[in-house]
């Protein structure tokens, strides 16, 4: 008979390490009888500290001890007074643009949302303010 080669001598240690004891259910691992390391160390299961040796460690983070509560990163509302306060002079002209187009499609669908019930309520004053009584008419009549 010969000597088992090391793919085997490899293969037969993994039966007798990560094999399940019938009775019990665990490998050896699992009921610590041994210290294995797995290839992939995020697999491995930790041991429960305590708070106290938890605060005692450099890296500690109170967040890790509230689960369930992810960071929320706060909202940024967009300002077009702050805009023109600091953008440069040569694209101020061009957010201009922008900003009329979009209070144009912003009324556009408004009074689409009215025409097909989707709302029951007019466009808020400060938009229709921005249009006279002409614009309104007219993107009232595309939006049916």
């Amino acid at each position: 008979m010969r000597p088992p080669t090391e793919d085997e001598l490899e293969l037969m240690a993994n039966y007798v390490l990560w094999g399940k004891d019938p009775q019990s259910g665990l490998n050896v691992k699992q009921e610590k009888y041994i210290q294995l390391e797995s290839k992939n160390k995020t697999w491995d299961t930790h041991e429960d500290e305590s708070l106290d040796a938890l605060i005692e460690q450099p890296t500690f983070n109170e967040a890790q001890l509230l689960q369930g509560t992810p960071y929320k990163t706060p909202k940024v509302v967009f300002s077009r007074k702050e805009m023109r306060d600091t953008a440069p002079p040569h694209l101020l002209d061009r957010f201009e643009q922008l900003w009329a187009q979009i209070d144009e499609l912003d009324l556009l669908t408004s009074f689409y949302d009215l025409e097909h019930g989707r709302r029951t309520q007019e466009p808020r004053a400060a938009l229709l303010n921005k249009f006279n009584e002409e614009q309104r008419i007219r993107l009232r009549e595309r939006a049916e």
